[in-house]
Formats: structure tokens, C-alpha cells, sequence
């Protein structure tokens, strides 16, 4: 395969990192970083450009530098965010290529809890004047495409603060919690699952949380963590429904494609998010063999947390 010169362009806010990689079983940041912003000059962009792709070569993996930590990657590091997770949910990337002369641009989509989704290149450019043009349109795209999580605002920092460690130390590992949006409001339930049987059930702990408040919702499910019961003797009488209660609905009306329902589970330092899908023949929720997953990290920010559930319900 042959290994062509890559680079990236990474932006937060009106801040672009430009980032050269090299082909190490796989492209990997080299360690030359060109910081500017949106209000640079073509000449400025279009030079950064040139020297990332410039410096892009074929070299051990042992030679490229090392990120700060295991929650961390060389960019992150490179832009003082705490966990490549809180980077992930703040920016939007555009990958380049040099091949045969021309420069390529590739826009990629911010998928909340699972990276970057590539999309198609647009057409090559050459020349100052047109690399900075194409950048920018790819820039633009790449805002577009990942909009539902980033808006690029100042605002958007709050996805880089800090988890308190007080809000995770009570999460017992395995702890599990269902998240059921409908309407304007998500409901988190506290989960129980009785010992030696893959089974659990709401335990009575429920509150609800505004959609448009990402922050909230995630220190609700943090909560719902805290509470959350594992392995105990028996599963709590269902008699009550919390949840209807608590959403002021009917059963019926949570059965309908309006009902969003998410399955959440604290397991080794991640939070595996799972969408589950109603059965209209036997009105149980499942998790499908195969379902559109996220992965955070206990660590990662509340607001993280919030924002990558409400992208994901969105979907």
C-alpha cells in the first residue's frame, strides 16, 4: 500500500492545530504542530499546510511522540484538553492528503462518544490561493456535518472541565441506569440487577432533566450510578410505575417512535451507552445484537456525558 503524505487540521473554536502524521502501521501525529486560527491568511494556512505534509514520511512508531496519559492523545495534549473524549466532543477535524501533487481534503463528522466519521474528499487543489479556499470550505463542512455536538462557541469549553471525583467514587463497578426520553425531558432510572441472574430492574430512584440541559443530564446520570444496586438478593416490587409518574405519560404513549430509550452501564472506568428498541409484540425494551453504541469515560465531563446522550437519542 503506498503511503502518502498526510496531515490534519483540527479546529476548537476559532483555534486550528495543524498536525503532520507519519505512517507508523497506521498515521500517527509526528510531533510538528502549526497553531493558528480562523482569521489567519491564506498565505499562513496554505504555508502550514505545505510544512505538515512536508515533514509526513514512513517511520518507526518508537520515534513519534507519546501522549501525556492513557485518556489523552498527542492533538488532545497539543490543545490542553483533559481526555481525547472532552476533544472529541468540543472539535471538528479535517484530514489532508498530498497525492501527486495534489492536495486533498477529507471533512469528518463529530460522533459524540465514537470519534470521527470520514466522509468524501473534496476536489484537489494547488496552490496557495486554492489550498487555503478548499480548506476552509472543508473546515465549514466539517462544522456542518457535526453541528448536533459542536457549535464552536466559547461555551463549548465546558466540555473540557473536570468531573468532580466525588460525583464517580460512589459508582460501584457494573452499576446501571436506563435513560427514557420523550417529549422535552429525559427520565434516568437507578437500576438493580439481582446476583447470579443477567437480570435487572428500576429500583424506585428516577428524576428528570430538561433536554436542552446537557450538563444536568449528566451529573443525573451520574447519580443514577450512585444509586444504582448490583448483585442484590431480590429485584424491587414493579407494581409502582416510576416512570410514567414521573414523565406524566401513559404506557402507550412511551410506546411510540416519540420514545427514546437508552441503557447505560459503569463498567472498568467506561460508561457504554446502549439504545435499546421496543418490541411491539411483547412491549419489552431490548438491546439489539447489534446497536449503535457510544463509549465515555467516568472521568470525562459531565457536560461530555449530557452531550453525547442527547446526540445519541437524537439519532
Amino acid at each position: 500500500m503506498p503511503v502518502y503524505p498526510r496531515a490534519s487540521i483540527t479546529q476548537h473554536g476559532n483555534r486550528l492545530l495543524i498536525a503532520s502524521h507519519s505512517w507508523a502501521k497506521g498515521y500517527r501525529p509526528n510531533g510538528q504542530f502549526h497553531h493558528l486560527t480562523t482569521t489567519s491568511t491564506d498565505t499562513e494556512l496554505a504555508d502550514a499546510i505545505s510544512a505538515a505534509l512536508a515533514r509526513s514520511r514512513k517511520e518507526p512508531a518508537a520515534q513519534l511522540p507519546k501522549a501525556a496519559s492513557t485518556d489523552t492523545t498527542p492533538v488532545s495534549d497539543e490543545l490542553g484538553f483533559t481526555t481525547w473524549r472532552a476533544m472529541e466532543a468540543a472539535t471538528t477535524k479535517v484530514g489532508i492528503f498530498l497525492i501527486d501533487d495534489d492536495v486533498l481534503f477529507a471533512p469528518f463528522e463529530t460522533v459524540a462518544g465514537r470519534g470521527y466519521s470520514g466522509h468524501d474528499e473534496l476536489p484537489p487543489a494547488r496552490g496557495t490561493t486554492e489550498i487555503a479556499t478548499r480548506a476552509r470550505e472543508a473546515l465549514t463542512e466539517a462544522a456542518e456535518l457535526s453541528k448536533k455536538v459542536v457549535t464552536h462557541s466559547a461555551g463549548n469549553d465546558a466540555a473540557n472541565d473536570v468531573t468532580p471525583r466525588a460525583a464517580v467514587e460512589g459508582i460501584p463497578n457494573r452499576a446501571e441506569a436506563i435513560l427514557t426520553r420523550h417529549g422535552d425531558q429525559w427520565a434516568i432510572q437507578a437500576l438493580s440487577s439481582i446476583r447470579s441472574d443477567p437480570w435487572s430492574a428500576p429500583n424506585g430512584w428516577i428524576t428528570t432533566v430538561p433536554v436542552d440541559a446537557p450538563e444536568q443530564l449528566g451529573q443525573a446520570l451520574a447519580e443514577a450510578f450512585a444509586h444504582a444496586r448490583v448483585n442484590s438478593p431480590v429485584l424491587p416490587d414493579p407494581s409502582f410505575d416510576t416512570l410514567t409518574a414521573a414523565l406524566g405519560v401513559t404506557a402507550a404513549d412511551l410506546a411510540t417512535p416519540a420514545t427514546t430509550r437508552i441503557h447505560a452501564q459503569a463498567s472498568g472506568g467506561d460508561i457504554d451507552l446502549h439504545p435499546q428498541r421496543l418490541d411491539p409484540d411483547t412491549g419489552w425494551w431490548a438491546t439489539p445484537d447489534h446497536p449503535d453504541s457510544r463509549t465515555l469515560g467516568l472521568s470525562d465531563p459531565a457536560q461530555l456525558w449530557g452531550t453525547t446522550l442527547n446526540a445519541l437519542g437524537h439519532t
